[in-house]
């Protein structure tokens, strides 16, 4: 997947409650692409699908919908051909942070970004949460930089830091980490 580590607690809270109710979870990743979908609903393996890492233009909706049994999408693809979805509101936590540090004097916003991993795949959520921060900063009227694509870690974390700092660029600069 784009980011194993961030799904952890999706597949662990699946996995519990699937296990209350004496279900059992198998697991696909997302690099087996349709052929993982239609391999496991064609074995008459599963009950239900839960599908993780959509992107935007995602390759797996269609197989997904075509299938017979019932398939959930975490994550919001352009067009999740009838498929229930859930997610977090990306949208409104990025319109959120944006509005606090306008709210508390900040003159200027720079968010990291998101990761190469996930802005090369498409990944729908980082397009709701950057979408969002720069028309809110926008109607604001608050300059907005965003430094993608931004890598986990220390080094990348000071460079932001630098950068925020360095420079005639405000006297108030707020940062947004997204995570």
């Amino acid at each position: 997947t784009a980011d194993p580590a961030g799904s952890f607690p999706f597949i662990q809270n699946i996995a519990e409650v699937a296990r209350i109710r004496d279900y059992d979870v198998l697991l696909i990743t997302a690099d087996e692409g349709s052929a993982g979908l239609e391999r496991l609903a064609g074995r008459a393996l599963c009950d239900g699908i839960v599908l993780m890492a959509v992107e935007a233009d995602d390759e797996r909706i269609p197989v997904a919908a075509s299938l017979e049994v019932p398939v959930v999408l975490v994550g919001v693809p352009d067009d999740p051909a009838g498929l229930y979805c859930v997610d977090g509101d990306f949208a409104q936590a990025a319109r959120t942070a944006v509005q606090e540090l306008a709210r508390t004097g900040h003159d200027r916003v720079t968010v990291t970004g998101y990761r190469a991993a996930l802005t090369e795949r498409r990944i729908n959520f980082v397009h709701r949460f950057v979408g969002a921060a720069e028309e809110t900063a926008r109607r604001l009227g608050l300059p907005l930089e965003v430094l993608a694509p931004a890598e986990p870690g220390r080094e990348a974390a000071a460079a932001a830091v630098d950068h925020l700092l360095t420079g005639d660029r405000g006297q108030r600069p707020g940062l947004i980490v997204p995570q």
